[in-house]
């Protein structure tokens, strides 16, 4: 009996302690919980789907991550191919729906780059960062003459698109494009659709006067930005590329030192 008596007090005890300890560990680790503001980093061209796809995956994260309530998005890129920033920007543009966005600009963001950067809520960039050059670079498919060597099924099996429309459709895409610059914009840029596709690049300050920019500053004012903008005061920082280093024109992204 006194066997069963002390297996008894001695299950009761352990129990006892067990819910203490999760009581503790819960209370601790609300009281030193902070909210994050997260970094997702964006350099070099962007040259592949796989590429764009580790993008999208972050951004995803962000959105889906309850501790993240902020995400500055840090550019300094070119662009990339029109399909690869397309997917980035629609996946930026429904992160900003839910979350306070902030696209920082740290040297350049042209072209699909900034059609990214357009999709957050706010834009910063550093003094002698260049944004804009919003457009696009089409190469018109080589034209190929039905020969005894090269035969073709269908009138454009070999070219994929009409001479004679292809350049309607690359404007279509463009038009697109520049339309939802706009949109995300909303009234406070300063160019007209026609002035936006010319394809100019512009430095901070003539950015923020034409409305493609809204703030001069640092990645410290564009985080600061985001911080306050979720309404954060104590808060911590997470970089969500850590690790990871993307060569442009790889396949895959391999682990970073």
């Amino acid at each position: 009996m006194k066997s069963v008596w002390s297996s008894k007090m001695v299950l009761i005890v352990v129990l006892i302690a067990t819910a203490l300890g999760s009581a503790v560990l819960i209370i601790y680790n609300s009281l030193t919980y902070k909210p994050k503001v997260a970094i997702i980093s964006i350099h070099g061209p962007v040259m592949s789907e796989y590429n764009s796809s580790f993008y999208v995956s972050l951004i995803y994260r962000a959105l889906k991550s309850n501790d993240i309530k902020a995400v500055v998005i840090y550019i300094d890129s070119p662009g990339g191919v029109a399909s690869t920033m397309e997917s980035m920007f629609y996946a930026v543009r429904k992160l900003s729906e839910e979350k306070v966005t902030v696209a920082y600009v740290g040297g350049i963001a042209a072209s699909g780059a900034y059609y990214v950067a357009s999709a957050c809520r706010y834009i910063v960039a550093s003094p002698s960062s260049v944004v804009g050059n919003v457009g696009i670079i089409a190469v018109v498919p080589p034209l190929v003459v039905p020969s005894e060597y090269v035969i073709e099924t269908g009138p454009y099996k070999a070219t994929g698109f009409s001479y004679l429309y292809f350049p309607f459709n690359v404007s279509h895409i463009l038009e697109k494009m520049a339309n939802n610059i706009i949109e995300a914009r909303r009234n406070r840029i300063r160019l007209t659709f026609h002035e936006i596709i010319q394809g100019k690049l512009y430095f901070a300050v003539e950015a923020i006067r034409l409305g493609l920019v809204d703030y001069e500053g640092s990645l410290i004012d564009a985080i600061e930005l985001a911080a306050r903008k979720a309404g954060l005061r104590e808060y911590d920082i997470i970089y969500l590329n850590k690790g990871k280093i993307l060569c442009p024109f790889c396949p895959r992204p391999y682990p970073g030192i």
